[in-house]
């Protein structure tokens, strides 16, 4: 039996139905990017959710060390892994995302946030990031996928922090506390202040009806 480490939020998530097993256009986009040329890059899966990245990295030739808070996201982890045969090319570990070095250890050569970090409380994700930049290896690489404050819902929720909200009732992030967006300028600053290069940005916003979603894609190194 797996502990939670995770809001019971995404426990909910996670539970409440089978998640996508292929990996976003923004994720490849990246680790094709930013993997090392000369060696098979050793890479930690921030919040890996049910194995859609963590399986197509390993595919690739990387030793992937997933790290994932939710027991049903890993047990769908861990049917994604046997699904695409790599289970022997990736780590399944159990543990808290905002406090990864007390359950992972080394050096890697690419991080990769896909869209996990940013629901928690801004305090939360600022102290973990200094963490993470001490797990990166020199000359590695980080991948931050967030949202913006361009996202339609935050109206029905409680600001709670000048980047947090919790309660959000509409939108993308509905049912989803707590959950920090920010704006592109922002969430550079995040990263500097935290110690990290900026490498890359991009945003994109999607609507669909009544629903924006508005993403920040950020490449990053170390400073």
């Amino acid at each position: 039996m797996h502990s939670v480490y995770a809001d019971p939020s995404w426990e909910s998530y996670y539970r409440s139905r089978p998640r996508g097993r292929y990996p976003s256009e923004e994720a490849v986009r990246f680790f094709m990017a930013r993997s090392p040329k000369d060696h098979a890059p050793r890479v930690l899966d921030i919040g890996a959710g049910a194995g859609a990245l963590a399986w197509f990295m390993a595919k690739q030739g990387a030793d992937v060390v997933a790290l994932e808070g939710a027991p049903a996201a890993l047990r769908q982890l861990a049917d994604t892994l046997r699904f695409f045969g790599v289970e022997e090319r990736v780590e399944s570990v159990a543990g808290d995302i905002m406090r990864p070095s007390s359950h992972v250890s080394g050096s890697f050569d690419l991080l990769v946030d896909h869209y996990s970090l940013y629901a928690n409380h801004e305090t939360r994700l600022r102290a973990s990031l200094r963490e993470y930049l001490q797990l990166l290896a020199p000359g590695g690489s980080m991948l931050s996928c967030m949202f913006g404050v361009g996202c339609s819902g935050l109206e029905t929720g409680v600001r709670i922090a000048p980047n947090t909200w919790q309660d959000v009732a509409a939108g993308a992030h509905a049912g989803m506390t707590p959950v920090s967006l920010w704006t592109e300028a922002e969430a550079i600053e995040l990263y500097r202040s935290a110690g990290f290069a900026v490498l890359a940005t991009e945003n994109l916003v999607h609507r669909r009806g009544e629903l924006t979603t508005e993403k920040l894609i950020l490449h990053l190194g170390r400073g």
